[in-house]
This record gives structure tokens, sequence and C-alpha cells, in this order.
């Protein structure tokens, strides 16, 4: 009789991750937000900002003029720092904490285990605009699924942050967030626009 231990190799798989107390579920983290949300962002029917008629370089004067732009005072705080990386067209089995073991992520790996790890994310629908106003209102994408930008009276992510005493800021390395119309910057103390991407002759030249 063999006296060696056969060892059982457990297959990790992207749609059956072990369970960990660091991992929020998605009905998990929709409920806070909710909650955060309920405590009473209503934007003032006094506020008639056109910010379509606004260049990128201009930033949202009218809101600016009507509210004072905070500064965090100290690191310290009872608060939870809130980091919310969007890649497009990001496949989750390409990063080393989702089990990938051809493609390294060392940073974005590290980065997770400090963090609240989905267990199971997934896009709402395909197209990026859709796609982007789901990330920064939670609404659905049905019925709003059309290409189009934040409606007016759609209440941002970053909106409902605010009024509850964070300090937000917005870094986007494409024109399209910031584009007139479009004013997916909306709510965010800050914002930077990293040029050089997509159609920027400013950055990328004349030949794109």
């Amino acid at each position: 009789m063999s006296t060696k231990k056969k060892e059982v190799v457990k297959e990790k798989t992207l749609h059956t991750p072990e369970k960990d107390k660091s991992m929020l579920t998605r009905r998990d983290f929709i409920g806070t937000v909710a909650g955060i949300g309920a405590m009473g962002l209503v934007e003032g029917p006094g506020k008639k900002i056109k910010e379509h008629q606004m260049p990128i370089w201009s930033g949202d004067l009218g809101h600016a003029a009507k509210q004072k732009r905070r500064v965090a005072k100290s690191s310290k705080s009872d608060r939870p720092n809130m980091i919310v990386i969007i890649a497009d067209t990001w496949r989750a089995d390409h990063l080393g904490c989702y089990g990938s073991t051809r493609i390294k992520t060392p940073y974005l790996d590290e980065f997770a285990k400090m963090s609240v790890l989905f267990a199971d994310a997934s896009a709402e629908g395909l197209p990026t605009i859709p796609c982007r106003r789901v990330y920064h209102t939670g609404k659905s994408v049905l019925p709003e699924s059309k290409w189009e930008p934040l409606g007016k009276t759609d209440v941002t992510f970053a909106q409902v942050l605010s009024k509850r005493g964070f300090t937000t800021g917005f870094i986007v390395d494409t024109y399209h967030h910031f584009k007139p119309d479009y004013n997916f910057h909306r709510g965010f103390d800050s914002w930077q626009w990293v040029r050089g991407q997509e159609t920027d002759r400013w950055k990328s030249g004349p030949k794109e």
C-alpha cells in the first residue's frame, strides 16, 4: 500500500473564484451606493448650466461660481479611499488577480490585494458610451441604451460622493469624456485630460 499522499490540485476558474473576505458582491456594492444616494442628493431646480456651450478648456464655470472648490486638508480620514480604473475592452481573465498566468499584471495584482475585488462583475452592455453612462450614473443600459451623453437630469456617482464630503478627481486620456455635450466630468472637483490618444492632433499629429 502506497503511503504517498495524493495532492489535490484545485482548478481556478474565472466564474467560481474562492471566497475571500475582501470580495464584495455586485448586489452588496449596489446596495451600498444606493444607500449613499438615498442620503439626500438633489440638484437644485435653479441650476441651469449650459455645459454643451462650454469648450473643454473652460471647465464648468457656472457650477464653479456657485460651489467652492474643496481641497483635501489631510491624507488621514475615516472615509475609505476609492480608486476606480476603467479600461476599454479589457477582459477580466487577462488579469493575474483573476487567474491569468499568461499575461503578467503585477502592479494591478498588488493593487487588488489591498482593495475590494469583485467576484463576478460584468458590463451591462457592449457599446462604449452606454457602458460609461452606467458607470457614472448607475442607470441601466435598458431602456437608455443609445449612444448619447449624460442627460441634464442624470445624477453622477461623483456628485453623490461630493455631497457626502468626498474630494473627487477624474483623470482620463480619451477626449470624448470631456467633449462638449458629453460632460462625463460632471460633479468632479477636478479633472485632467492626458493628451495624445485617439484623434488628438495636438499631440499625435495630423496623420491620424
